[in-house]
């Protein structure tokens, strides 16, 4: 009711009241509408009617016409700005994130493939022309890119940094059984932020090494790299060149993750050497006997992992019968191998191999090449070196000065390395009575090298044939080893030889250059006595000048015994 008396209301208004926008707009210039009380408001009466909103009534759009003014441009375009920033960071980290993708999916099958080769040739593929890292000829890893003809070996022949188009950098140990493949990524690992989910963390410059970060597969063979660019070497220098670290001027790093660097040669080369000797622990035996340890393979010697006495060989619960503080031997003797019991010596070479035999039938008496296989070991560990880098100063030797004038037990306490031995005697000897030494796998073996000699199986038969048939003349014991000097030695003249590389490779120098004075190896031969005799190795608490890792000694028969002389078993 109220909208139909509404409609005929508005019908009934006179017509000079329906004013459009055409007539306002050909009368604009006459049209006097200062009588109004409001002008956009047209009343109709008392009614208070309102004219609908049109052009004419419109102060925006017809009365008071407005555009945009410069602030608002400004915002707008602030605004349009940072929206657009945000869509290219977003792509950009995206695309970052989808190539990072793609360089850990090429590491993975590569290593996979590498993993067959290695199955099939027990060897890993050399890189393509490499690099020889040295330190003083000595090699330490080889370094190259993986280039065509290794990934086409591979099945991995598009393998390629999906941003520069550069091949990935590979690198090799001296034994072609560890090995390292790396890239660079462009975005950070989640871990490197405090908050995961701020995607305000800066990313790195796509185009600049420096600022990118480098992922390592597998072992901790190394990449080096320039100093100032964390380009790795193989982009800077020739195929088949050789870096001598030592002598060097190249400035290198070695990265040893994302976020720890070495810089400086000396302690490049130190890492470099501890890691290769790591690189060996998981082939050591997981599990030996108690008081034996394990020791890792070495492919040098065609050597695999094996348990060793911790201890020289010892007689379970016997009393000491010398003042000298050892045990003769004795077929009823419970051969062990713990701390607190003295040495078994006086035994001969074939009573040897019986005591080891003893203890079960897998047990014998160590080889030349398991001797070797832990004094090599022991070489190649920093931590047996005074100067805690590898040929550098000393390897320590111990209990050699004959104070005490005995052979001693051992103690449990592996960090008790002086035990028996007086302060005085251990604070003047510039650590000579220190009776332990680390191999790579951190497990520590006493009385190495010292305390009394012991028996070796140089035909490295287990069934203990053969093991006084070799002839070793001294021509023939010197063969490829640095004439030293004549000695009197055991009531008779020895010849001296300077180890080389007749039971090691190690011919280059420094190894080469090591002996009696670095407390190493030397080798002791007699002129006049017949050569079919057996191996002891090592020496005893009086000769501190004989008693080094490597020390041979040609001058005893397989039917000698001696009270200084005893053995060690392995399994």
């Amino acid at each position: 009711m109220h909208s139909e008396l509404r409609t005929k209301n508005l019908e009934s208004r006179p017509d000079s009241w329906k004013l459009d926008y055409e007539t306002f707009n050909s009368q604009k210039g006459s049209f006097d509408i200062s009588g109004l009380r409001n002008p956009l408001s047209l009343s109709a009466g008392r009614q208070g009617w309102r004219y609908p909103k049109t052009a004419l009534n419109s102060k925006t759009s017809v009365l008071n016409p407005r555009a945009f003014t410069l602030v608002e441009l400004i915002v707008v375009i602030v605004i349009l700005a940072i929206l657009a920033t945000i869509a290219f960071l977003s792509f950009s980290s995206q695309s970052a994130s989808a190539r990072d993708s793609t360089r850990l999916a090429d590491l993975s099958n590569i290593s996979k493939w590498l993993w067959v080769f290695q199955a099939t040739a027990w060897t890993y593929l050399l890189p393509d022309g490499p690099i020889t890292v040295t330190a003083w000829t000595w090699y330490i890893i080889y370094q190259w890119a993986a280039w065509s003809r290794l990934l086409s070996i591979l099945h991995s022949s598009d393998a390629k940094d999906a941003l520069d188009g550069n091949y990935y950098s590979y690198s090799l140990d001296s034994t072609k059984t560890h090995y390292t493949i790396w890239a660079f990524l462009e975005n950070p690992p989640i871990s490197f932020r405090l908050n995961p989910l701020d995607l305000s963390f800066p990313l790195s410059n796509a185009l600049d090494y420096s600022k990118r970060y480098a992922f390592i597969k597998w072992d901790p063979v190394w990449i080096l790299v320039e100093s100032w660019t964390n380009t790795p070497i193989e982009q800077t220098v020739a195929s088949w060149t050789i870096i001598d670290l030592y002598s060097t001027s190249k400035q290198l790093n070695l990265n040893l993750s994302k976020t720890n660097t070495v810089v400086w040669t000396w302690l490049i080369v130190w890492v470099i050497q501890t890691a290769q000797n790591w690189n060996y622990s998981s082939s050591a035996p997981a599990n030996c006997p108690i008081w034996f340890v394990s020791v890792p393979w070495n492919q040098e010697f065609n050597q695999p992992g094996f348990c060793v006495m911790k201890y020289e060989a010892k007689a379970l619960n016997w009393i000491i019968n010398s003042w000298f503080n050892w045990h003769s031997y004795s077929w009823t003797d419970v051969v062990v191998s713990n701390p607190q019991d003295v040495s078994i010596v006086n035994v001969t070479q074939p009573q040897a191999i019986t005591a080891c035999r003893s203890m079960w039938v897998w047990y014998h008496l160590i080889t030349e090449n398991e001797w070797m296989t832990i004094a090599r070991n022991i070489e190649l560990s920093s931590n047996n070196w005074t100067s805690w880098m590898v040929w550098s100063w000393y390897i320590h030797n111990w209990h050699v000065n004959n104070n005490p004038a005995v052979a001693l037990t051992g103690s449990s306490d592996d960090s008790n390395w002086f035990y028996w031995i007086t302060w005085w005697t251990w604070t003047t000897s510039a650590f000579n009575n220190k009776r332990t030494l680390t191999l790579s796998n951190w497990n520590v073996i006493w009385d190495f090298a010292w305390n009394v000699w012991e028996h070796v199986n140089k035909a490295n038969t287990l069934d203990a044939t053969n093991i006084d048939s070799n002839n070793f003349s001294l021509e023939s014991a010197c063969n490829n080893w640095t004439w030293a000097q004549w000695s009197w030695y055991w009531n008779d003249w020895v010849a001296e030889c300077q180890f080389q590389n007749w039971y090691l490779r190690t011919s280059y120098w420094p190894g080469w250059a090591y002996n009696s004075n670095q407390w190493v190896w030397r080798i002791y031969a007699n002129n006049t006595e017949d050569r079919n005799n057996v191996f002891i190795r090592w020496d005893n608490w009086m000769h501190m000048g004989n008693a080094w890792i490597y020390t041979l000694n040609l001058q005893q028969r397989a039917v000698d015994s001696d009270y200084s002389v005893g053995f060690r078993c392995t399994k």
